[in-house]
């Protein structure tokens, strides 16, 4: 719909910025809860355990991160079945645990605790573009609605189970995070500020008992790693399917012919994922960049639902989303894109400087594609040489057994 040029764009992006970008994220942060439990067992008292955590090396989260992203890949790797089984179990196991978590929230409601409802957390710095970056950061915490397209090809009736895994995946999630949050409100009010990140262990500590530490932290790894393995299923297919398409090198849709998985996309997703975690080295700022990114084209997506109702209203859709829906989402897209240049303190020269440089990396990427696609994809200017390169990789992964 916005020509083959944006379309590239759109894949070179994710293969240089969002997919491996979110993979580093997550596995950082399941990284960094393993990291606080080797503190947290030889800290003598929460004083200094947030000392120890101010001075922790990052290349021990990086190390931890990259063993992660490792077993996932290798999982994966071994076979398509036993990576989706296990998938499975850990959102089986997820579910299961941050039920648990409501149901002690709710014994704490029966027994009068009202008191974080009556005196509810207060910040001095809450702003509307604050509200844009929460609902930003809950899309990204659950990307299954815009990830499930990719696996497309092996979901059974996809024009019944796409739209049907949309609509109870949602509404199950939107359920289990006000569940849980309202399951954190209901429990002792904790009087001193805690600012580093294992907020929630130290809170379930203090709730829940000393059981409460450890029973938060296996439900974090297991949401973590649950997710970094689901996403590397989706984002090796996405890059088989666009190598496939002759938009990435041909050598990443080659497979394992015995155990039928893309072995090329996920060992190239490995090491990109591998270089951000050790670029990164923290979550956050990973996941900045990696949000506004995404975000960019979701406003492309949205508004281009409008503009095929309009220039092809009689095309076979299986499923029909109500008009009201991409309306919202496009607004929703732009005010996300648009609300850190209505921030109070745009007005600031570090503001600026660090916006700028938000921005300035998003876009700089995106345009790095033009070039690429000019001299390697673009039939009348693409290059000998590239043709040549993409099938010498292509040789080289076939002598080693790769199909």
């Amino acid at each position: 719909m916005y020509g083959p040029l944006v379309g590239f764009l759109f894949v070179w992006t994710n293969t240089l910025i969002l997919n491996p970008g979110g993979l580093a994220a997550i596995s950082l942060y399941c990284s960094e809860y393993i990291v606080v439990n080797i503190h947290n067992g030889y800290a003598k008292n929460e004083t200094e355990l947030q000392e120890d955590l101010a001075n922790r090396s990052p290349y021990v989260k990086a190390a931890f991160a990259i063993l992660i992203m490792g077993i996932a890949s290798l999982v994966n790797a071994l076979s398509a079945e036993l990576g989706d089984k296990m998938n499975q179990l850990f959102a089986v196991v997820k579910v299961a645990a941050i039920g648990v978590i409501c149901s002690i929230g709710f014994y704490w409601l029966v027994k009068g605790e009202w008191a974080q409802f009556e005196t509810p957390y207060v910040s001095s710095h809450s702003t509307l573009n604050g509200a844009i970056n929460g609902l930003m950061l809950s899309m990204w915490a659950y990307g299954g609605w815009s990830f499930l397209s990719w696996v497309t090809e092996e979901i059974v009736n996809p024009d019944r189970n796409v739209p049907l895994s949309l609509f109870i995946g949602i509404s199950v999630v939107c359920a289990v995070y006000i569940l849980f949050n309202f399951a954190i409100f209901c429990g002792p009010i904790i009087t001193h500020e805690i600012s580093d990140s294992p907020f929630i262990l130290i809170y379930a500590k203090t709730a829940w008992g000393g059981w409460g530490w450890f029973f938060a932290t296996f439900c974090i790894l297991t949401a973590t790693y649950g997710a970094v393995s689901s996403n590397t299923i989706s984002t090796t297919r996405f890059y088989h399917a666009c190598a496939r398409d002759g938009h990435l090198p041909r050598a990443l849709s080659l497979c394992l012919p015995s155990r039928s998985t893309p072995i090329v996309a996920i060992l190239f997703n490995f090491v990109c994922t591998a270089v951000y975690i050790i670029l990164g080295k923290h979550a956050a700022d990973v996941v900045d960049t990696v949000m506004y990114a995404q975000w960019v084209y979701f406003v492309l997506v949205f508004a281009g639902l409008l503009l095929l109702r309009y220039k092809r209203p009689n095309m076979r859709r299986p499923f029909r989303a109500p008009i009201l829906i991409p309306i919202i989402q496009t607004v929703l897209s732009l005010a996300m894109v648009l609300s850190p240049f209505f921030e109070e303190s745009t007005t600031s020269d570090t503001y600026l400087s660090n916006l700028g440089k938000k921005y300035g990396a998003v876009v700089g990427s995106i345009l790095t594609g033009i070039p690429f696609y000019l001299l390697c994809i673009y039939r009348p200017t693409r290059l000998d040489v590239s043709d040549k390169l993409s099938g010498f990789l292509v040789h080289c992964c076939k002598r080693v057994g790769f199909q």
